[in-house]
């Protein structure tokens, strides 16, 4: 179950476009930006739609999972396919200041791929939109 990750972890020295892989662009951005605003009150919230989606997700779950947890990280995601398994949802869960958001088109055929016939399942919570309807998954609370 490499395929996202995989898309994340890639770099190519050759290459005039990959020298460097996704997530170490990032990390090297975010750490970056923690260190120039330590003093402030922080947040990180990625978004990303379909392809950006799984790397927004693989991202904000790198994070916490390699020590950013003192404050919160939010994923918005929008027409998500399935990044991980219920092993890395799982794991997800034991971080309490990142979340998922995941708002889909009930006709969107993109957040039911790859399949749970191959292990995928989706990550988050998800808002479906059905239009007029919108419907919200277990897990949603109404803000206090």
């Amino acid at each position: 179950m490499k395929g996202w990750l995989t898309i994340y972890t890639s770099d190519d020295p050759n290459s005039p476009f990959t020298k460097l892989s996704s997530r170490t662009q990032f990390q090297n951005k975010i750490k970056e930006l923690v260190n120039q605003y330590k003093d402030d009150k922080r947040s990180i919230i990625l978004t990303g739609h379909s392809l950006g989606t799984s790397l927004a997700v693989l991202s904000g779950f790198d994070l916490v999972e390699n020590g950013i947890t003192g404050f919160p990280i939010t994923a918005f995601v929008f027409g998500c396919p399935q990044v991980g398994n219920k092993a890395f949802n799982e794991r997800i869960k034991q971080f309490p200041n990142f979340k998922i958001l995941h708002i889909k088109n009930k006709i969107d055929l993109i957040p039911l791929y790859p399949s749970g016939l191959l292990g995928y399942v989706n990550s988050g919570i998800d808002l479906e939109i059905e239009y007029p309807k919108i419907a919200v998954s277990e897990g949603f609370e109404e803000p206090k």
